[in-house]
């Protein structure tokens, strides 16, 4: 696999009387007003399996390293503002994952915890398995925020219908080429596959509980304190990772 991009974003650059888009200026915003650096910011993505733009912050002789996540128009699209960033809290406070230390409506900033983020191969492992298994029972036993206006309907149908929402807008411009898709991409095969889904679901009558959206192997990760590293892998703190 390629090494990941390096990026270091100049100091001192003004921002613009807009909004900035490009992730750079989003990183270097987010960082300059947590106070953690003022200079040239030397940042290294970590870009596996994310939705958002995350970074690992490389540190400095007067700050410690920290890990950056800027929220994507992906995350804009199908999340509400209000409810940013209150599960990385309810998992930082519950130690269910690294330590927030700085949060905007821009991204999050995390305590750095050395370690490694899981791969497929790990599903497989019992001796990780099993403790992040306890990781994630115990978020959803966490009480869901008062954030979430609907507790009590999965946030999933929210995710899709909104997503679903931006496909349809796509497709009603000019720009769209529907020839360039597979049929099952269309608007109105994805809507039916949703609703028979939901639908399915719904029947179960499920609880409702506080969960990762898309828990995939990348979002959870062996904590590996630099005294332990000697230590074998299973017993090592697994963690769920932003």
């Amino acid at each position: 696999a390629p090494p990941p991009a390096t990026l270091v974003v100049p100091p001192k650059v003004p921002l613009s009387p807009t909004p900035p888009e490009k992730p750079g200026d989003l990183l270097r915003e987010l960082v300059t007003t947590a106070g953690i650096r003022q200079e040239t910011i030397n940042a290294t993505e970590l870009s596996q399996g994310f939705c958002n733009y995350v970074w690992f912050v490389a540190p400095t002789k007067d700050s410690p390293p920290v890990v950056a996540k800027v929220y994507s128009p992906l995350h804009e699209i199908r999340t509400e503002k209000k409810t940013w960033g209150a599960v990385d809290r309810v998992a930082s406070e519950k130690r269910l994952g690294p330590k927030v230390v700085f949060e905007t409506t821009k991204g999050v900033i995390y305590e750095f915890l050395p370690g490694r983020v899981l791969k497929d191969e790990d599903m497989t492992n019992p001796d990780i398995l099993n403790p992040l298994a306890l990781k994630l029972a115990d978020l959803h036993s966490c009480r869901v925020p008062r954030e979430f206006a609907r507790p009590k309907e999965p946030l999933i149908w929210h995710f899709l219908y909104s997503m679903l929402g931006e496909i349809e807008r796509l497709e009603e411009t000019s720009a769209f080429d529907k020839d360039t898709l597979p049929t099952f991409f269309r608007s109105d095969v994805l809507r039916a596959e949703i609703n028979e889904c939901q639908s399915a679901i719904q029947k179960l009558n499920l609880p409702v509980v506080l969960g990762h959206g898309d828990c995939k192997p990348a979002n959870a990760m062996i904590n590996q304190p630099r005294h332990q590293q000697q230590q074998q892998e299973e017993e090592r703190n697994v963690l769920l990772h932003p």
